[in-house]
């Protein structure tokens, strides 16, 4: 944990090029701050449109496998109704091949989908801990600026008090 000061602690003055200094640094984690800002919007932009990508992929997986398990049902009643002949079960044996490419390529699409749930799950987690180290910088940086003002009006005082006296 780092060691904070006192902001109303007046035993120790600091000079305006050491008040300068810091409020250069200041305005220089500031820009640092709303340059992570912006970087982290447009992160979160990214993810969402991979998001909607997995769900569109999802609904486009459930709707091939419904066609997959209609078609394996009206395989499996052509079938049943058709005996075994020798041309309509090469025909059937063409198509029971064809559907089990079908099944397989299905499974691996959904493979990749869960990698890609995974993954985007992965994803919000690194940008919500950036967010929240961002907050913590950010309060920290109000914290230092508040300091700064005291500190700066603190010196105005002294100042006054060395002109009058």
């Amino acid at each position: 944990m780092r060691r904070t000061r006192a902001p109303f602690d007046g035993h120790h003055q600091m000079a305006t090029d050491e008040i300068d200094s810091l409020e250069k640094s200041l305005r220089r984690l500031e820009a640092d701050l709303l340059e992570r800002e912006r970087n982290a919007a447009d992160y979160e932009a990214k993810l969402s449109e991979r998001e909607r990508d997995i769900w569109e992929g999802e609904a486009l997986l459930k709707v091939k496998q419904e066609m997959l398990a209609a078609k394996m049902s009206e395989f499996n009643k052509s079938k049943l109704e058709a005996g075994s002949t020798d041309g309509s079960a090469a025909v059937s044996e063409e198509e029971r091949v064809a559907l089990e490419h079908l099944r397989e390529t299905l499974e691996q699409r959904e493979a990749a989908l869960q990698q890609m749930k995974d993954q985007l799950k992965e994803r919000e987690a690194f940008v919500e801990e950036s967010e929240n180290a961002l907050f913590e910088k950010m309060m920290e940086q109000q914290e230092t600026e508040t300091e700064l003002e005291q500190r700066s009006e603190e010196l105005r005082s002294l100042e006054r008090r060395i002109k009058d006296a």
